[in-house]
């Protein structure tokens, strides 16, 4: 299992990919991916304390990838 975590800014390709309702985001927000997992939606402000917490933790899908 890899544990790291990648923060990424394409947060409308992203809203669309794992539908993520348009009221959980906003165009300046980040999302960060665990693996194939994504794990955190919001301004990067809290996304910098969200990582310090949870760095090299398993972190549990807030939206799961659908099934095609």
């Amino acid at each position: 299992m890899d544990n790291r975590l990648h923060v990424h800014n394409d947060i409308e390709d992203a809203a669309k990919w794992y539908k993520i309702p348009m009221v959980m985001w906003n165009k300046d927000d980040v999302y960060i991916m665990q693996e194939d997992r994504c794990v955190f939606v919001g301004n990067p402000k809290i996304a910098v304390n969200w990582m310090r917490v949870n760095e090299g933790r398993y972190c549990k899908s807030r939206f799961p990838l659908n099934a095609l």
